[in-house]
């Protein structure tokens, strides 16, 4: 089973809830910057490589999640579909409002890829099933 088909089920999800979508596929450092900065986003997905301190944007970038501690940005969700090993504090820490972290997917000692198409299947399934 393709990583892809559980973001063809995450994106099939968000559309049931008439939301408005942005893809980016191995965005450069500059690129996921903007997409940070940019405040009529408001919910952020990650799907990909990881670690509980960053995350691998493409073949050669990678962000360090600690390079936002000390930013302004504030978004409203955001959902990390990597990997969490290691030390560290996760991109959610940073930068959700605090009073919507419990909203947030984040990672554990036991998620592997599988989990994450599981996972979308069944937000999928459930949204699709209120019609």
């Amino acid at each position: 089973i393709s990583t892809y088909l559980g973001v063809e089920y995450l994106l099939n999800y968000l559309e049931l809830k008439n939301k408005r979508i942005k893809v980016s596929i191995t965005p450069s450092r500059d690129e996921f910057n903007n997409i940070l900065k940019d405040k009529k986003i408001r919910i952020i997905y990650l799907i990909g490589h990881g670690s509980s301190r960053g995350f691998e944007l493409n073949k050669k970038e990678g962000v360090s999640y600690s390079d936002y501690k000390d930013s302004k940005i504030v978004k409203d969700e955001i959902h990390l579909y990597h990997c969490g090993h290691g030390d560290g504090k996760n991109l959610i820490e940073y930068l959700v409002k605090k009073e919507n972290r419990k909203k947030c997917h984040k990672y554990n000692d036991k998620e592997m890829v599988i989990s994450y198409i599981l996972n979308f299947y069944d937000l999928y399934k459930k949204e699709k099933n209120k019609y």
